[in-house]
């Protein structure tokens, strides 16, 4: 019965306690490593969207001042998109950045057609920032923690 490459019969209590207590504090140490991995992504992952909610609340506050005062936003919000754009070509996959040299086309289109143009090409890209305006949500899509 206790024959093998290990003499099991040979134990004392006390090295059977002193294996035990190892294997337990090993396996204990495993699983806080691993939950301690778990937390840093979700740390990371909430990171990375609160820089992208930073853009995506920067970029909605430059439409929206657009389109309420059919100027110019004021600098802060206007500055505050240019910082966006540049954050974004890191934060983002490049279609996003894409998306929001569009934005700042049009705008910089109907600002121009506004003080200097027709009504009515003013108007074609107010509606072209308003369609970017209610097309947000899909430029931003990647946001989602996941």
């Amino acid at each position: 019965m206790c024959v093998g490459a290990i003499n099991w019969c040979g134990f004392s209590w006390e090295a059977f306690a002193t294996l035990v207590t190892g294997a337990l504090a090993v396996g204990a140490a495993f699983y806080i490593g691993k939950k301690q991995t778990q937390l840093q992504e979700i740390s990371v992952k909430e990171s990375l969207f609160d820089r992208r909610y930073s853009v995506f609340k920067r970029t909605e506050s430059y439409i929206l001042q657009i389109l309420q005062h059919a100027d110019q936003p004021d600098e802060v919000t206007k500055l505050g998109f240019f910082a966006a754009m540049g954050e974004a070509k890191f934060l983002f996959e490049p279609h996003v950045l894409a998306g929001l040299k569009a934005i700042r086309s049009d705008a910089d289109n109907y600002f121009l057609e506004n003080s200097h143009g027709t009504a009515e090409v003013a108007e074609t890209h107010r509606l072209k920032i308003l369609g970017h305006f209610h097309g947000l949500s899909a430029l931003f899509a990647e946001m989602k923690l996941g």
